[in-house]
């Protein structure tokens, strides 16, 4: 037997228990019996239902609380999204990076709507959530009437499902080349929150409070601070590359001018950037070198994708 869409079997059962219970409510005393089994029939139905809704984990929410998070958490949260989102390594990289990057993104628009079973892992992407608007809407213009040739009508818009032909070139001639200079900073990142971490585990066992583990009561203490630095060099260098390749994406894909060049751009970033920290970062210079030279020799490709996936007309 097939099942009516929108209907949950469970519910439909508790409606039933429902109506039974109405019919010995009927009887008055004749269906007194009847009505105590209905009703503990009716609470057997609504806890099974209860039971039935699964409690599911959200990508967004949880990348959200990212922000501030300790190396632990970041390596935690990457651990158990990773496979499951794309561009996951990029989204953290904006949300633990600086307080600027944090700014561009747009939970909304820029981050899937994931949702994850805990129990079994499994993972779907709903339709990202509508945004109330806080302002009256404009009013609709006047229609004017037109004739239209249907033989010659084309539809001209556009949808975020990029063709599988301009997704296969973008892969290969953009994003791929993108992720061959990015993953492996990515993993320099990562491998240095991880031994990070893994001093702290040493140390913290030994020490009551955290601030002994600063205070330089340790006599590791000293080395510990320095991975901290070098941790928050590898992600400020990661950061820097993924978000110069978002911002000459839309420069080319709107066909910004003047474009911003990767030299102007690293030293706005490192001007935010803690002078201990910048001790330990590589030059993000030639990274970022690389990154524009993709871009800038698929430019026309770029401009195809940017439109299919902003739904706007190319520029």
């Amino acid at each position: 037997m097939s099942l009516l869409c929108g209907k949950n079997p469970a519910l439909e059962a508790l409606k039933s228990v429902q109506d039974s219970i109405k019919t010995a409510l009927a009887s008055k005393k004749a269906g007194l019996a009847t009505l105590t089994s209905k009703l503990a029939e009716a609470k057997s139905k609504a806890e099974s239902l209860v039971a039935s809704l699964p409690n599911l984990s959200s990508f967004q929410a949880e990348l959200a609380a990212l922000a501030g998070a300790t190396p632990e958490q970041v390596a935690q949260f990457k651990a158990k999204w990773d496979g499951k989102v794309a561009e996951l390594d990029s989204l953290v990289s904006k949300v633990t990076g600086t307080i600027s990057g944090l700014a561009d993104i747009d939970f909304c628009k820029d981050v899937p709507n994931v949702k994850m079973d805990p129990t079994t892992g499994e993972t779907v992407e709903e339709a990202k959530e509508a945004q109330t608007p806080n302002v009256a809407p404009a009013k609709a213009e006047p229609v004017v009437e037109t004739v239209v040739v249907k033989s010659e009508s084309v539809s001209s818009g556009k949808s975020e499902v990029v063709p599988d032909e301009l997704e296969a070139s973008w892969q290969a001639s953009v994003y791929s080349p993108y992720n061959a200079i990015y993953r492996p900073l990515s993993s320099k990142s990562d491998e240095a929150q991880l031994a990070e971490i893994d001093l702290f585990s040493q140390i913290g066992p030994e020490n009551s409070t955290e601030w002994t583990v600063f205070g330089g009561r340790h006599e590791r203490s000293a080395e510990l601070e320095t991975l901290r630095l070098k941790s928050k060099a590898a992600t400020n260098v990661a950061s820097i590359v993924s978000m110069y390749f978002d911002l000459k994406f839309k420069e080319y894909g709107t066909a910004k001018d003047p474009l911003t060049t990767p030299v102007e751009y690293v030293a706005q970033r490192l001007e935010s950037t803690d002078a201990q920290v910048r001790t330990h970062m590589e030059d993000p210079v030639a990274y970022t070198e690389q990154v524009e030279q993709i871009l800038a020799q698929n430019v026309d490709l770029v401009k195809q994708y940017y439109a299919y996936k902003y739904n706007v007309t190319p520029a």
